[in-house]
C-alpha cells in the first residue's frame, strides 16, 4: 500500500489579460444614441460629453426673464421717444442671441488660457474703470468706441471671477487661512468696487 502525500496538481498558468476600453456612449438628446447631428453640435446637446444642459438651461431661462422685464419697463418710453415700442426688445433680442453664439464658442476654448490670461484681464479691467472716468458726458460708466460702446464694469465683473477663480484653485491649500483665503481676495475686490463707487450713478 503506498503512502504519502498525493502530488499538488499543476494549475494552469493564467495568461496576462489585456486591458478592455471602455467605450463611452453618449446619448444624444435630440439624435438618440447614435447621433444624427453634425459632430459640433453634437458635441454640444449630448449627455456626458458636452454641455451641462441644467446650467445652459437655467442660464437661457434667466435670458429670457431678463428680455421680457426689460421690455416690460422699456415699452412705454420707446413708443414715446423711440421708433416704437418693440425698439429695445429688438435691439436687445440681438445682442443675446449674439451673446449665446459667443457663449457656445468660448465653451471651446481650453480653460487653462484663461487660467494664464486672469491677471492680465484683471490689469485691463482697471485700465477700463480707471479710463471711464475721463470720458465726456455723465454717467461715467460707458466707454465709446466710435458707433460701438460697452460699460466698463461688465468687464470688471469677468475679470473678477477669472482671478479669483485662479487664486482659490492655486492656493486652495492655504484658503482656510485669513490671508490667504479673506484678505487678498478682499484687496482684488476693494480695488474694483473702489473705482467703481467714483463712477456717478446720476
Amino acid at each position: 500500500m503506498h503512502s504519502g502525500a498525493s502530488p499538488a496538481k499543476k494549475m494552469p498558468e493564467s495568461k496576462p489579460q489585456t486591458p478592455v476600453k471602455k467605450e463611452h456612449k453618449f446619448k444624444d438628446i435630440l439624435g438618440g444614441k447614435k447621433s444624427r447631428l453634425p459632430k459640433f453640435l453634437s458635441k454640444i446637446f449630448s449627455i456626458g460629453m458636452g454641455m451641462d444642459m441644467t446650467f445652459l438651461f437655467l442660464v437661457m431661462l434667466l435670458v429670457i426673464i431678463g428680455i421680457i422685464m426689460m421690455y416690460s419697463a422699456s415699452y412705454p418710453y420707446a413708443l414715446k421717444y423711440g421708433e416704437g415700442s418693440q425698439e429695445y426688445l429688438e435691439s436687445q433680442s440681438r445682442f443675446a442671441f449674439a451673446g449665446v453664439l459667443i457663449m457656445i464658442g468660448v465653451s471651446y476654448v481650453d480653460y487653462q488660457i484663461l487660467k494664464k490670461l486672469s491677471w492680465i484681464i484683471y490689469g485691463i479691467g482697471i485700465i477700463l474703470l480707471v479710463a471711464v472716468l475721463f470720458m465726456p458726458g455723465d454717467p461715467k460708466r460707458w466707454i465709446y468706441l466710435g458707433s460701438f460702446s460697452f460699460q466698463a464694469s461688465e468687464v470688471a465683473k469677468f475679470a473678477l471671477v477669472l482671478v479669483l477663480a485662479n487664486w482659490s484653485a492655486k492656493h486652495f491649500r492655504k484658503m482656510h487661512t485669513f490671508k490667504v483665503g479673506v484678505f487678498i481676495p478682499a484687496l482684488l475686490i476693494i480695488a474694483y468696487l473702489g473705482l467703481m463707487v467714483l463712477e456717478p450713478h446720476y
